[in-house]
C-alpha cells in the first residue's frame, strides 16, 4: 500500500527530527575522539569562535532533536492537546540557528557543512509542519525567526580586538621589562607547521634581540604543535636565544609524551580571531609597535625579514636566503 502525499508530509517532520537526532548523536560520539562527520576545514574554524565547548553545542543539538521527535510523535497521537507544542522548540531553535549561520557567512566568512545541514533540516521540518496543519502564518513566523537572526549579522561589524596582541601572545622575551613603553615591541604570529615561518625564526635565531620586546603568538590547534610549544615554554626560561630554541624544536620530528598546556589553545584561538578581524589570511605576520601611535604590519617571510632589517636590525648584515612570500 502506497502512502498518500499528505501522509508523507505528515511523517516527514518526525523522520527528519530522528535523522537530526541520530546524526548529531553520532557527531557527539565522534567528537569525543577528535573526529567529525564534517570533513571541511571550515568546521574546525567555526568551532574556534564558540564561547562554549563545541562538544556541548553538538550534544545540546542532539538532545534538541530527540525532544523534538518525541513531541512530534505524541502530537500525532494526541492532536487536540499537543498539536502546537513542537513550535515551542522550533521557533527559538530557528532563531538561534539563523544567528549562527549568519555569523558564519557575514562575520568569519566560513561555512560549516554540518551547520548548514542542520539549518536545512530545521527549515524543512518547519515548512512541512506548517503545511500539514494548514497554518501558513506559522510558516511565515518560522521563516522570519530564522531570517531575523541571519540578517542581524549582516548589519553588525565586529570591532577590532582591543589589546589582542597581548591576549594572543603566549611568550615574551625578555620576560621582565621595567619600562616596556620605552622599547619597540615585535609580535610574531606563526605556525609550527609553516615553512615560511621557519625562515623568519631562523633569521631571528642569529640576531641580537636586546633593545626590543619580543612576543610570540601561534595559530596552531593540533596536539603535536601544542606539545612542541609546551616543550618550548618549559625550556625557554633557561635560554638566552629563544628563537634558536624554537627553531630547534620546530625542526624536530620527535613527539612529546606529555599533555600540552591548556592555555596555549586559548591563545591560538585569540591569534586566529585577531587575524580574521584584520582580514589577513596568511602567516607569518609581524606586528611592530614603536609606541609612537603607529603600528606596522609585515606579512610573509620576505616582507618580515626586510622590515626587521630596516627597523629592528638596521646595522645587521646577517642575511639568509628567503623563500618566496606565501
Amino acid at each position: 500500500m502506497k502512502l498518500r502525499p499528505s501522509t508523507l508530509l505528515t511523517q516527514l517532520p518526525l523522520s527528519l527530527s530522528l535523522f537530526g537526532a541520530i546524526g548529531l548523536s553520532i557527531e557527539a560520539f565522534l567528537n569525543l575522539y577528535g573526529a567529525s562527520l564534517c570533513q571541511t576545514s571550515a568546521c574546525e574554524v567555526v568551532g574556534q569562535y564558540l564561547t562554549i565547548p563545541e562538544s556541548f553545542l553538538i550534544t545540546a543539538g542532539a538532545g534538541f532533536f530527540w525532544c523534538l521527535a518525541l513531541l512530534f510523535f505524541f502530537a500525532s497521537r494526541y492532536p487536540d492537546f499537543l498539536s502546537r507544542t513542537p513550535l515551542l522548540l522550533l521557533i527559538p531553535a530557528l532563531a538561534i540557528d539563523g544567528t549562527l549561520i549568519g555569523y558564519q557567512i557575514f562575520t568569519i566568512k566560513e561555512q560549516c557543512i554540518l551547520c548548514l545541514t542542520v539549518a536545512a533540516v530545521l527549515l524543512i521540518i518547519s515548512i512541512c509542519y506548517s503545511l500539514t496543519h494548514k497554518v501558513y502564518i506559522v510558516t511565515l513566523c518560522c521563516l522570519l525567526a530564522w531570517g531575523g537572526g541571519f540578517a542581524a549579522n549582516s548589519i553588525v561589524k565586529m570591532p577590532e580586538p582591543a589589546g589582542a596582541s597581548h591576549k594572543m601572545s603566549f611568550y615574551q622575551y625578555p620576560e621582565q621589562v621595567t619600562t616596556p613603553d620605552s622599547l619597540p615591541t615585535a609580535t610574531l604570529i606563526f605556525s609550527m607547521h609553516c615553512s615560511h615561518c621557519l625562515d623568519v625564526i631562523s633569521f631571528l635565531a642569529d640576531q641580537d634581540l636586546t633593545g626590543t620586546v619580543w612576543r610570540l603568538a601561534a595559530i596552531d590547534q593540533d596536539n603535536e604543535a601544542l606539545q612542541q610549544l609546551t616543550l618550548f615554554l618549559q625550556q625557554a626560561q633557561d635560554t638566552s636565544s629563544p628563537f634558536a630554541l624554537l627553531k630547534k624544536i620546530k625542526q624536530s620530528s620527535a613527539l612529546a609524551t606529555f599533555s600540552p598546556l591548556p592555555f596555549l589553545k586559548e591563545t591560538s584561538t585569540a591569534s586566529r580571531t585577531y587575524l580574521n578581524n584584520l582580514g589577513i589570511n596568511s602567516i607569518p605576520l609581524l606586528i611592530i609597535d614603536q609606541h609612537d601611535d603607529k603600528i606596522q604590519f609585515f606579512s610573509g617571510s620576505t616582507a618580515i625579514i626586510n622590515g626587521l632589517e630596516a627597523i629592528i636590525f638596521p646595522l645587521s648584515s646577517n642575511n639568509i636566503p628567503h623563500s618566496s612570500t606565501p
